[in-house]
């Protein structure tokens, strides 16, 4: 008998949560909705929402808006920068006013309202304006996990690859194949970076020789050469 009034109590509240899901609308320019940073964050407060009933959409039929205003001709804002006002009418229903001062701002500010609602488990109150102190933020991108998680984190460039796997030695085999691989699939990583306006970096910090490649350049192996450098400049 206990259990299956326990059940009855559990069935009544699973069903009385499950109606109170609280919606909110993303109000967007209409350009801005296909742009792959703002369908990344949209992803990330869907995901983020569910647990506490919270949904999102890109709409403007919502009870509860995040409006997302041009941003202003003035220049007073920092490009990376954001600002985000709180207001409720009197049925109670909630709209956050955010304004970048750009296009990667406005994405900035979203990602701001995400970040709130994984610590307070709810859409808060938020008045804020927020600049970076720095321009160039960096962190690692060696996949797409990484560079999706660089654009939570407001990352203004990534790095990842190495020269050294993407060099073209032509005519040496198997080196030339491999790294043909290795460009196809980091020119995949350069490509969703650029989507989420973040700059990729290629990194290296040696000059590693093949015998053939400085037979191509006519360079020996010695600092005097001053064909070795010409080899080395022509490989970076």
């Amino acid at each position: 008998m206990n259990l299956w009034m326990n059940g009855v109590v559990c069935a009544v509240i699973l069903t009385a949560g499950a109606s109170q899901a609280e919606k909110w609308s993303i109000v967007l320019s209409s350009q801005h909705e296909e742009d792959a940073a703002n369908l990344a964050v949209l992803e990330d407060l869907q995901s983020a929402g569910k647990p506490y009933g919270i949904e999102f959409e890109f709409d403007s039929e919502g009870p509860n808006r995040i409006v997302v205003e041009s941003p202003s001709d003035e220049g007073d804002l920092d490009p990376q920068g954001f600002e985000i006002g709180s207001s409720e009418s009197d049925d109670g229903n909630r709209t956050l006013a955010l304004r970048g001062g750009s296009p990667q701002g406005e994405i900035y500010g979203l990602y701001w309202i995400w970040d709130r609602l994984r610590v307070y488990g709810e859409i808060p109150e938020i008045n804020t304006r927020r600049e970076p102190a720095l321009q160039v933020r960096l962190t690692g991108g060696e996949n797409a996990a990484a560079i999706r998680n660089a654009l939570r984190y407001t990352a203004t460039w990534v790095t990842g690859g190495n020269a050294l796997s993407l060099f073209p030695w032509e005519g040496i085999e198997p080196e030339d194949s491999t790294n043909k691989k290795n460009r196809e699939e980091t020119a995949k990583l350069v490509d969703l970076a650029d989507d989420f306006h973040i700059k990729y970096l290629i990194g290296c910090d040696e000059f590693t020789y093949h015998e053939e490649y400085l037979k191509q350049m006519d360079a020996t192996l010695t600092p005097e050469d001053p064909n070795l450098w010409k080899a080395l400049q022509e490989k970076y």
